[in-house]
């Protein structure tokens, strides 16, 4: 075979080598719902009819969780904002279908339908490498994984983060997380954390919202609906109870469930209202203390009352300066002003 024949043969193999080898993955040979493109990763739907959710973690503390609503493909760019290859290394990867018939089958077939994971590797802006079909397993720990990320002592003690673990299960970090996602449609996830690294608190946060459902600082202080607790119990918006109140361990009872819900207790431009129902109607009387429940019910623009009692004053509306002490005090009253009735249904 004459020379010059044998080196076309072989320049004609490695061209075709080249070109087979340069060629963009279009469809996944590992999982052929991935789609690799020249600057972008796809998943087709896992469930057509259904929304789904895509969370993306990689090099540099990437993270990332985006919806897409049903018939919408997720898509991941290998390009930053600034049109600059993402950085190289393993990204991991998770899809969630966002389906309302997960009940409907066997926990195993939920996940095995409903849940996806893996990873592929990024090099020079393009997909190198991928998790390979069936590779996934239960418990999967990383070659370059912290020491102690993982750590089960004798006694069946865990410990993430620690090798001493001295309870069930002990999470220690710099600003520790610990997150419960319900996967489900209409689901949310919550974090346990402090406000900030280093403060002291601990709280469950809403991870949709961002807002603290409940939070105990470092002074011992409970806030409800809020990270800000100024008392030893602050709580953002109402109270209700379907038993009463204990103060100093003896009840404070109220009419909370004949009359419908209002406030127990309220106050406004100088008005102090306490009682169900107290001072309900108040809309622009200023400087009014009423004690009861119904007190002062029906007061609207009465100012410089004091009602104590329940139902004292309950009729007044624009009375002023009047001072009812008893239960159902002053009761008729409704437009007189600067009176003073004593005892049970005195006036």
């Amino acid at each position: 075979m004459r020379l010059d024949r044998v080196l076309a043969a072989i320049t004609f193999c490695v061209i075709l080598s080249v070109f087979v080898f340069s060629r963009p993955a279009t469809v996944s040979s590992a999982a052929r719902d991935i789609i690799y493109g020249e600057t972008a990763v796809e998943w087709s739907s896992i469930a057509p009819d259904a929304g789904v959710v895509l969370t993306l973690a990689g090099p540099g503390g990437l993270y990332l969780r985006q919806d897409y609503p049903a018939g919408n493909w997720p898509r991941f760019s290998l390009l930053d904002e600034q049109g600059r290859p993402r950085p190289e290394g393993i990204y991991k990867w998770e899809l969630v279908a966002q389906a309302d018939d997960w009940r409907s089958s066997s926990q195993s077939d939920q996940f095995d339908s409903r849940i996806r994971a893996g990873w592929f590797r990024v090099r020079g802006g393009r997909v190198v490498a991928e998790q390979a079909p069936d590779a996934g397993q239960p418990v999967a720990i990383e070659d370059n994984a912290p020491e102690n990320s993982l750590y089960v002592d004798n006694q069946g003690r865990v410990g993430v983060g620690t090798s001493v673990p001295r309870a069930q299960l002990h999470l220690k970090a710099i600003d520790p997380r610990l997150t419960i996602e319900d996967a489900q449609t209409g689901g949310r996830g919550y974090t346990l954390r402090s406000q900030e690294g280093g403060d002291g608190s601990l709280g469950l946060f809403d991870e949709t919202t961002g807002k603290a459902r409940w939070l105990v600082d470092g002074e011992g202080r409970v806030g409800i609906g809020t990270p800000h607790p100024t008392a030893t119990l602050t709580v953002e918006g109402y109270i209700e109870a379907t038993k009463g109140f204990l103060v100093n361990g003896r009840p404070l009872s109220s009419l909370g469930g004949l009359i419908g819900s209002a406030p127990l207790y309220a106050e406004g431009t100088s008005n102090n209202f306490f009682g169900t129902g107290a001072g309900a109607a108040n809309s622009a009387g200023t400087q009014n203390s009423f004690f009861g429940a119904l007190a002062g019910n029906l007061n609207t623009t009465g100012s410089m009352n004091s009602f104590f009692g329940n139902a004292s004053g309950f009729a007044n509306t624009t009375g002023l300066a009047n001072t009812f002490y008893g239960r159902t005090s002053g009761y008729a009253n409704t437009t007189g002003s600067y009176n003073a009735f004593f005892g049970g249904a005195a006036g």
